[in-house]
């Protein structure tokens, strides 16, 4: 393998396109709703589909919020700490019985799917930018990574509920080998590095104009 061009290894590609997994997770619980209404008498049905629901608007909330998260401590960290914040929040119901705790873990995860959403997309052509038929296959793979979450929480929850809807949350444990393959196998230098060598690039083209 060519150490130069790490984009080109396999386990590279999985760890990069895996966050895209839990892009479309979020509201995937909604086969858990029927058994919720009972857990939570005291509230209403629209409350309870609140639940699947809210998700949405964390996101948008993280969405606004990635961009200043990015400039404070750069890409790979933002994404990290939305995936660390999607294990927490996805997993906290699976202990949790009070209605208000659970809506606002669910905001949370929500939040943090939004952290990494935009970059999910925006990493690729960083990579992948010189080779115009790459950068349109991963692509094209991201857009089947969502999907595939999607699917795969649907048919894992529906196992699960035959649990318990507790258990329904376990699926976003899905984080952890996701969290860990991003970790170690998707370098990205941190925004403090990117201001260096972009001062760096000046600095040489000023050069190269004097010249």
């Amino acid at each position: 393998m060519n150490e130069k061009n790490p984009q080109d290894h396999v386990i590279f590609k999985i760890s990069l396109l895996s966050i895209s997994i839990f892009l479309m997770m979020a509201p995937a619980i909604a086969p858990a709703l029927p058994l919720m209404y009972h857990a939570f008498p005291g509230i209403d049905k629209a409350g309870v589909e609140m639940l699947s629901t809210i998700p949405n608007i964390g996101i948008v909330i993280g969405l606004l919020i990635s961009p200043f998260l990015i400039k404070l401590m750069g890409e790979k960290p933002t994404i990290i700490t939305g995936l660390v914040i999607t294990l927490l929040a996805g997993t906290f119901p699976m202990y949790a019985t009070a209605y208000t705790p659970i809506l606002i873990s669910r905001f949370l995860i929500g939040a943090g799917i939004g952290l990494f959403n935009s970059l999910a997309v925006s990493l690729i052509p960083q990579f992948y930018s010189s080779n115009e038929e790459k950068l349109a296959t991963m692509v094209g793979y991201q857009n089947v990574m969502g999907s595939l979450g999607a699917a795969l929480a649907s048919f894992l929850i529906s196992w699960l509920l035959t649990i318990s809807w507790h258990a329904a949350f376990a699926i976003y444990f899905l984080v952890i080998p996701v969290l860990i393959l991003f970790i170690l196998f998707v370098p990205l230098p941190s925004s403090r590095q990117k201001k260096a060598d972009k001062a760096k690039k000046a600095k040489e083209n000023r050069l190269l104009m004097v010249k």
